[in-house]
């Protein structure tokens, strides 16, 4: 049975740890862009020297969100852009999370006729971040405590069966300015080319990688990017004042290929992976959710015993830590 996933853009914003929304419209910050004198690397020889950065592990990874707080913000200034209002309202990592099965806790709450979800799992920033470091390096220097998003409709739909829309929000790494004009593609908005930046410890795009392809996939796709800018590391070193890695170079992956060259790497792991499964889990959970959550008020745990399961329980939870993320939403959007 197939499955249909249909994304795009619709607005920005950015916000710091007071989760405030800051709408690009009203003077929020555009995602950061990648640096020139950095995406050079990307085109250049490759039997060019590539000189080895030293990348200070030292940057805190600016991740406030813990239920929605600056995207519900948002929402209460700007409503629902471009569609009334949705089925879900969530955000890029449970989408990416489910579809690759990497949670297995999803809280659930339904108000004004919309079902609010957050992926349950612990997001407490550290100072050893990989990924994070190299975004700056990619971006610009230093750490200035705003976080940059996006705002994403999606349409989730099985063939001849039910659809369900989506309003979310998601972190954007880096962005290109689009050089011929103003693109109409749903990858972009306005003249913005997303990309979604990751670390891999090692000279070559290894086993390790393409163990972890699943996930960088899904984050990469709702995330609206056509491709990924993979920072080729070392591990951990250390110095007397500091942490640090060594960058060996940069390589850029088109997102839409992917999935083939993973099945050809994954053909006899136990992580081979295919973009279809990805879909029908997350078109699962939603049929799930939307059958139980049906009410105002209600509150919901969806639960599973492994990231690997597909068989998803659902739990009322009245006045547990689902009831919690009901007085955020209630208190945000001013209920």
């Amino acid at each position: 049975m197939a499955y249909e996933i249909d994304r795009k853009t619709v607005d920005y914003y950015h916000h710091g740890s007071d989760g405030v929304a800051h709408p690009v419209s009203s003077g929020g910050e555009h995602p950061k862009e990648l640096k020139a004198e950095r995406m050079k690397y990307l085109k250049t020889n490759p039997n060019d020297r590539f000189p080895h950065f030293e990348l200070k592990l030292n940057v805190p990874n600016p991740d406030y969100e813990k239920k929605l707080e600056s995207f519900l913000d948002y929402i209460r200034q700007k409503g629902y852009i471009g569609s009334n209002e949705p089925d879900f309202v969530t955000n890029k990592n449970l989408l990416a999370c489910v579809a690759a099965s990497k949670t297995n806790l999803v809280y659930a709450c339904r108000m004004n006729g919309v079902i609010f979800m957050i992926n349950k799992k612990d997001t407490t920033a550290t100072n050893l971040d990989y990924g994070t470091a190299f975004e700056h390096f990619m971006t610009e220097e230093g750490n200035d405590g705003i976080e940059r998003k996006g705002v994403f409709e999606a349409t989730v739909s099985r063939e001849g069966g039910d659809s369900f829309r989506i309003y979310y929000s998601g972190q954007i790494d880096g962005v290109e300015k689009y050089k011929n004009g103003t693109a109409t593609s749903s990858f972009f908005v306005g003249n913005y080319r997303h990309y979604e930046l990751k670390t891999n410890s090692g000279k070559v795009m290894g086993e390790d990688f393409w163990n972890k392809s699943c996930s960088m996939f899904w984050q990469a796709n709702f995330g609206n990017c056509l491709s990924l800018i993979v920072g080729l590391r070392t591990k951990k070193r250390q110095s007397k004042e500091y942490a640090f890695y060594l960058l060996h170079g940069i390589t850029e992956m088109n997102v839409l290929e992917m999935p083939k060259e993973a099945a050809a790497k994954l053909l006899n792991s136990d992580n081979k992976w295919t973009v279809e499964d990805g879909k029908s889990k997350l078109f699962s959970l939603l049929t799930l959710v939307k059958k139980n959550v049906t009410s105002d008020e209600d509150c919901f745990v969806f639960s599973k015993n492994s990231n690997g399961s597909s068989d998803w329980s659902a739990k009322r939870d009245e006045d547990g830590s689902v009831s919690e993320f009901r007085e955020v939403i209630r208190e945000k959007l001013h209920l």
